[in-house]
């Protein structure tokens, strides 16, 4: 009977541990990001690859906003869209990006949204955004619990 009584509590204590474990690594569901862009052609492509590179670990809703662009940029995002899973959403010319922003924001039931212009970056400047060390610095795209 006292071996059974000990099992059980070991067991409780094994079933409370994995629960911490596993409640430190649970990901917010509710947790979005817009990105805005607009005649990035040459660099988007590898913007959105790192982007979802970086985010491997740590999934969130993804809604790249086009604003307007005049080049390429929307064909390219197309047909991104067969490889990673994200919303794409164009805006009209004459119409402004951060009204249709706010309006999707009010609609969305995000809990946690990081909001991105990435507009008028190129280049180097593009891949090396700050929303990278925002999500290194969250954990995105590291893997825990793994020994050295």
């Amino acid at each position: 009977m006292k071996l059974l009584l000990v099992f059980l509590v070991l067991l409780v204590i094994a079933g409370i541990y994995l629960l911490k474990i596993s409640g430190s690594k649970r990901i917010n569901p509710a947790a979005g990001m817009v990105i805005i862009v607009k005649d990035q052609e040459p660099w988007i492509e590898g913007f959105i690859r790192k982007l979802f590179r970086s985010m491997k670990s740590t999934p969130r809703t993804v809604l790249i906003v086009d604003d307007c662009s005049c080049d390429g940029t929307l064909k390219v995002l197309g047909c991104l869209q067969r490889h990673y899973l994200f919303g794409l959403l164009s805006v009209k010319d004459g119409d402004d990006v951060w009204q249709v922003v706010e309006t999707l924001g009010k609609k969305s039931r995000f809990l946690d949204v990081i909001l991105f212009d990435a507009r008028g970056l190129s280049g180097k400047d593009l891949l090396l955004a700050p929303l990278f060390s925002h999500l290194s610095r969250s954990g995105a795209g590291k893997i825990k619990n793994v020994s050295k």
